[in-house]
């Protein structure tokens, strides 16, 4: 990956003791104002940092080609598609929509538009992607569910965290018997960005004067 590139060329710049991408040690070490401890320590946390990354991400590495289905679905090859992952989906004419698919010219030279447009745009990505992929006929509604999936994958743990902690305060020991549909419909509630028109939504329905 790019940034554990990167974070090697750095460790290497440091072990033969270059600096090129280190100019105020290069003039300390010029200067012989570094002793040899520190530069050692700040090597190993280099590497310390690398080992962290490349571990973190690998389970982005092992998976990485399939997440370019989102983008290049005419160019990749089936194998690369675990489908064990999608399962829940009920996919089971994925194999002979990709046939179709990669036979159609029409379908196949509007995801190379995609790509295009987005080498020469730098906004609304997502909009981009997740349009092309709506407009897929209902032939292709495997593709489209394993598209929408990878889609919809989540960059980090953070928003499964929010969840959790959401629930640890709605499903209190004072709310014990809260229904599983009711405990589902707060767990919406409260993790939502959406904004009912409240006013709107009031002057709707006719309202019951006092007796």
């Amino acid at each position: 990956m790019e940034e554990s590139t990167k974070l090697i060329l750095f460790e290497t710049d440091i072990k033969t003791k270059k600096f090129h991408f280190f100019p105020l040690l290069k003039r300390e070490h010029e200067k012989e104002n570094i002793d040899e401890r520190n530069l050692n320590m700040f090597e190993s946390w280099l590497s310390v940092i690398k080992s962290e990354y490349e571990s973190r991400f690998q389970s982005l590495k092992k998976h990485g080609e399939m997440f370019t289905f989102i983008i290049k679905p005419d160019e990749i090859e089936e194998n690369i598609i675990n489908l064990q992952y999608f399962e829940y989906l009920r996919i089971d004419n994925f194999s002979l929509e990709m046939i179709d698919f990669k036979s159609s010219t029409l379908w196949t030279d509007k995801f190379k538009k995609l790509r295009n447009d987005l080498e020469n745009t730098e906004d609304n990505h997502f909009l981009m992607i997740s349009t092309c992929w709506s407009s897929l006929p209902t032939r292709f509604s495997s593709l489209k569910k394993i598209g929408f999936a990878i889609l919809s994958t989540f960059g980090s743990t953070y928003k499964c965290e929010q969840i959790f902690s959401q629930m640890k305060f709605i499903l209190s020991k004072n709310r014990s018997r809260l229904t599983i549909e009711n405990s589902d419909a707060c767990v919406r509630l409260k993790t939502t960005n959406y904004k009912p028109d409240l006013t709107k939504l009031t002057s709707q329905v006719q309202h019951q004067g006092s007796h």
